[in-house]
């Protein structure tokens, strides 16, 4: 009787060493799937400000192109009159009612005009460089001749808003600038609009000062949300988000609980655990396949596939909103000499060097993809020809003013539309 108690007993000690093995490599098996998960969920957050960013974008430049009218006539005159500078105000203005409070123009850092007059009396003459609030925003534009976003700011003539300014130069010489000033609530509204329809929580801080909240809980800084910085210096904010109900966790709780009750029953066995390693390993290549199948192998920059794909998503998101987009195509003159003459490391050397300037003269939401061997690609959701003229030519610059160790001159044909 002894003896077989003893037994009992041992095998009862085998059977829970092995259920403790097989639980923590399940345990191990089963994190791959859910980081897997997460990776997921991580691109979809990703996309969803993108969504966010190209929205304020758009929104900043296109008042911006409206104000350059105004820089315009008053580059062309040496003389201003108040009614017509009024007209070219109301019109801008009246444009925009919902989301506009009011447009003005400041000569040097002083208010000159402002549409509608009525509940911006107080603003005519104040000098917003004297303002602590403003003169940070106001100052960066005449010093930089930097156009920028910058808000919300308490207002002079009450309240809290979102400014654009653009600075206007006579001569080539700084003169003033135009201004927007955005309705706050407005800005906001459509923030929890965009939450509500996303299922995201938001929260925006200013990149110099995290503390200083814009839009948002602080509370979900304990949700481990990603955070996105701006990558323009018209924009100075950080963004924080995170889904709704949080990252996809609460599922492993579940199979934690079911792995042991199968342990505890004994239901556990070498071809369930076997069953599991194969499907997370399946899972983890797929992962893995997706993200290969989408890039260029040699320059990691997306491929040919992948871009017609985003041609398609962003020319139909284009035509709904309305928006411009645009596209610039290059390709490097005269390659094959480089390969011929320096050898083929150097043109790799060559192909990923233009990838790495590419880089840093678009944005992040624009979509860059190698079409051929030195063949390049990008589309500029959100903008319009004038714009895309502008990125190409700055490309172009980039690509001739590289450096290389042979003397080789690199240059590259490019076009838009």
């Amino acid at each position: 009787m002894g003896r077989k108690i003893e037994r009992k007993s041992v095998r009862l000690g085998i059977a829970l060493i092995v259920g403790i093995i097989l639980f923590m490599v399940s345990e191990m098996t089963l994190k791959g799937y859910f980081d897997n998960q997460s990776v997921n969920e991580h691109i979809v957050v990703a996309e969803k400000y993108l969504t966010i960013q190209q929205s304020v974008e758009y929104m900043m430049m296109d008042n911006v192109n409206l104000i350059k009218g105004l820089g315009a006539y008053i580059q062309m005159n040496d003389t201003y009159e108040d009614d017509e500078i009024e007209e070219l105000l109301r019109i801008l203005y009246d444009d925009r009612l919902d989301e506009v409070r009011n447009v003005g123009v400041i000569e040097d850092t002083t208010v000159k005009w402002v549409y509608p007059l009525k509940g911006n009396e107080g603003i005519i003459g104040v000098d917003l460089a004297a303002i602590p609030d403003q003169a940070k925003g106001v100052l960066k534009v005449k010093n930089n001749l930097e156009t920028g976003m910058y808000g919300p700011i308490e207002l002079v003539q009450g309240g809290r808003g979102f400014v654009v300014r653009i600075p206007i130069e006579k001569n080539d010489v700084y003169w003033g600038m135009g201004s927007v000033v955005l309705n706050a609530d407005h800005a906001f509204q459509f923030l929890a609009d965009f939450e509500a329809a996303h299922h995201v929580k938001i929260l925006i801080t200013h990149m110099d000062s995290p503390t200083d909240v814009i839009y948002g809980d602080p509370a979900i800084m304990n949700d481990k949300p990603m955070r996105f910085g701006a990558d323009t210096n018209a924009l100075l904010w950080d963004t924080y988000m995170v889904p709704k109900d949080g990252w996809p966790n609460n599922q492993a709780i579940w199979y934690f609980l079911t792995f042991v009750f199968l342990v505890a029953t004994g239901l556990i066995s070498h071809r369930i655990y076997a069953w599991l390693t194969r499907y997370t390993t399946v899972m983890g290549d797929n992962v893995q396949m997706r993200m290969l199948s989408n890039t260029d192998t040699f320059t990691g920059i997306y491929n040919k596939g992948y871009f017609n794909l985003c041609v398609k998503d962003e020319i139909t998101r284009s035509d709904r909103s309305e928006n411009p987009i645009s596209m610039i195509y290059f390709d490097l003159d005269h390659f094959k000499e480089i390969n011929d003459t320096y050898g083929h490391a150097r043109g790799d050397e060559v192909l990923l060097g233009v990838v790495a300037l590419v880089k840093e003269n678009i944005r992040a939401n624009d979509i860059f993809a190698r079409w051929g061997g030195d063949e390049f690609i990008v589309l500029l959701p959100y903008t319009n020809l004038a714009g895309a003229r502008v990125v190409a030519e700055k490309i172009k610059r980039a690509i001739e003013g590289m450096t290389h160790e042979g003397g080789e001159c690199v240059t590259a044909s490019i076009g838009v539309s």
